[in-house]
């Protein structure tokens, strides 16, 4: 079956909001770092608009969500790889090559999610090399 959103919203923007739609229907993630990786699919202004949806269509109280969202926003935590303290060339410097980088990337990706203090610098390319080292055995 269709989504309602199929009649309604132009072909363009039909996946965005399909996104949108699956977030207002099914229950938010429990785990703050989870909470974070649905800011690779929505923007914390849409999200921030999604709980104010589910607020009035579920009369839900979300405000943690909201003080949770608002937290990360002001101390810039980071939620997607463009957010992280080292680019492509420290990973090739390191010696990673092709489908490599995007595996790492995530993995920091991921170790930042649950620890954002750890995307500085040093420490991300320390976590690098450790992955590294441990992909050559």
């Amino acid at each position: 079956p269709q989504s309602w959103s199929y009649f309604f919203i132009p072909r363009i923007l039909h996946q965005p909001f399909l996104i949108f739609e699956q977030f207002l229907y099914n229950k938010p993630p429990n785990y703050f770092a989870e909470f974070k990786r649905i800011f690779a699919f929505l923007s914390p202004d849409e999200w921030n608009a999604l709980l104010d949806a589910r607020r009035i269509l579920f009369n839900e109280d979300n405000c943690f969500l909201k003080y949770f969202t608002a937290k990360i926003t002001s101390e810039n935590q980071p939620y997607k790889i463009s957010m992280l303290n080292i680019s492509g060339t420290d990973l090739k410097r390191i010696g990673y090559t092709g489908k490599q980088l995007g595996i790492e990337f995530n993995r920091l990706l991921d170790a930042c999610l649950y620890s954002p203090e750890k995307n500085k610098k040093d420490e991300l390319i320390k976590l690098a090399i450790d992955d590294f080292k441990q992909s050559l055995y």
